[in-house]
């Protein structure tokens, strides 16, 4: 990267300026001089020219021609206006009574060139020191103010709501400090640069330089360019190779815009692509989210359907059974209550399914034997059994949530029996303790689940039996997953069905 010349102003009369400023060109590379003989003209350098260095003898006149140390005069005037700028006084009057009070009034260096020859080699020496002092400094400066520029673009940004919020928090807050005079985010489009939002910084007047920028291709990297008297920059806003716009900044700085800027200004462009994507996402989330809360109020005045329009004609006919079979002997009383018995525990099931995890869970100590046979003796039927092994042990879980559980695993083995009215099926709680699982299986000694329906078996809706509903299992799943369990379907050592549930813990 090629360095730009260093301006050194040199102060003196006529002639021993030109040979200071002929001096310092010889020995310096890069480094431009301009002169001047009177604390005005100097002083009217220093305000208009980007001096990084000033060598000035003692005698210098003021405005009425006066020499009395018309050096310090002169230091004492650097000083009100840039005290960093470095001044070397380079004279030949002078003595260790000059030197100390120049240099406590903030005089760079002092050198006294009693020897021409060696004292201007000593000048080229402490300027070339003094002007990669001043930029070293002036590059830690301007990097503390880049990032304290970042800091409040980040801020603005992390804090707005909608994408226009986040275009104007990005051009306001970056000309707060005066590293930029314009900002703009904006679009190109057709090879035209069109602003969305822009803005200038306090105190800076003139048109912005991109009213009419011509952009040549998509911007995918930082671009420099000068316009209009200004240095440019165009910084894509683009994440993960999804470009949202462009950031258009114009500064006055002849150092601007160098490898470390644009570093930082590639970040920016990326925090703001990324701004943009995070303000879409919470958008979209936010319309999932009002979409599930009325799916869940559907379900809710579901809910009450099912258990007060449904339930109340239920318990009604229940008790005109109970009626009935004090007055009659049939067969029929029977299968009639076990339809009224289908359909209620139907009616718990819908309701379960509906409400999810609204309830919670109560988790505590539960004997896994005591409740299997507590719900089997719901379900059974006068050909079937129940088989507890004996290892079975207390665990941790929702008691009313486990019988559920066990009620729907029995009732699915009963169900799905052989055919035949005389066809006994045998139904088995097992223990599973193998060292990397711990937990509990229900099996039978039924037909088995085809090896294809396994996958999906715990989906809402899905039996391998038309004539069930195929929400036992749905429920299943629902109890296996708020308990942070897993359930499996696989085989019996009898060909029948084996529900594994795993990741079970053990009181």
């Amino acid at each position: 990267m090629t360095t730009a010349a260093a301006t050194v102003l040199v102060v003196d009369d006529t002639a021993a300026a030109a040979e200071t400023a002929s001096r310092l060109e010889d020995g310096l590379d890069s480094v431009r001089t301009v002169t001047a003989a009177t604390i005005p003209e100097a002083m009217a350098v220093v305000e208009t020219d980007d001096i990084e260095c000033i060598v000035s003898g003692y005698e210098i006149p003021d405005a009425d021609g006066h020499l009395m140390q018309g050096g310090e005069r002169f230091l004492n005037a650097v000083r009100g206006y840039d005290d960093s700028l470095p001044f070397i006084l380079f004279t030949e009057v002078g003595n260790d009574a000059i030197a100390r009070k120049t240099i406590a009034e903030g005089v760079t260096d002092y050198i006294w060139h009693y020897d021409t020859g060696a004292a201007h080699q000593q000048l080229v020496d402490r300027v070339r020191t003094a002007i990669e002092t001043r930029r070293t400094e002036r590059r830690a400066e301007h990097l503390h103010r880049l990032n304290e520029t970042m800091r409040l673009v980040h801020q603005g940004v992390i804090r707005s709501s909608e994408s226009g919020a986040i275009d104007r928090a990005v051009v306001d807050r970056i000309v707060r400090h005066d590293l930029y005079r314009h900002a703009a985010v904006g679009d190109v489009d057709d090879g035209t640069f069109r602003a969305r939002a822009t803005a200038t910084a306090e105190g800076v007047t003139g048109r912005c330089p991109w009213a009419d920028l011509a952009v040549e291709g998509p911007i995918e990297s930082v671009q420099r360019s000068p316009i209009d008297g200004h240095r440019l920059v165009l910084v894509p806003i683009v994440h993960d190779e999804v470009h949202r716009g462009v950031l258009a900044l114009a500064t006055a700085r002849s150092d601007a815009f160098g490898e470390t800027e644009r570093a930082v200004l590639r970040d920016l462009g990326e925090t703001v692509a990324h701004a943009y994507e995070t303000v879409e996402t919470r958008r979209r989330l936010e319309a999932h989210e009002r979409e599930l809360r009325e799916k869940n109020d559907r379900l809710d005045r579901f809910a009450s359907v099912l258990s007060h329009d449904l339930r109340n004609p239920l318990q009604v006919a229940s008790g005109h059974l109970d009626l009935l079979a004090e007055d009659v002997e049939s067969d029929r009383v029977e299968r009639i209550e076990g339809a009224l018995s289908r359909m209620s525990a139907l009616i718990d099931d819908v309701l379960t399914l509906a409400r999810g995890d609204e309830q919670g869970l109560t988790v505590e100590t539960v004997a896994l034997g005591d409740i299997a046979r507590s719900a089997w003796e719901e379900i059974a039927t006068d050909h079937s059994s129940l088989d507890v092994d004996s290892a079975v042990e207390a665990i941790e879980a929702d008691r009313s949530q486990l019988r559920r559980l066990l009620a729907n695993l029995f009732r699915n083995a009963i169900e799905h029996s052989p055919a035949g009215p005389e066809d006994h099926v045998a139904v088995r709680l097992d223990w599973i303790d193998d060292g990397d699982r711990r937990g509990f299986a229900i099996e039978d000694d039924g037909v088995g689940i085809p090896t294809e329906d396994r996958e999906v078996l715990f989906e809402l809706g899905r039996t391998t039996d038309e004539s069930h509903t195929g929400l036992g299992l749905a429920i299943v799943t629902e109890i296996v997953d708020a308990h942070g369990w897993e359930v499996t379907a696989t085989e019996s050592n009898s060909g029948g069905a084996r529900f594994e549930i795993t990741g079970v813990e053990s009181a």
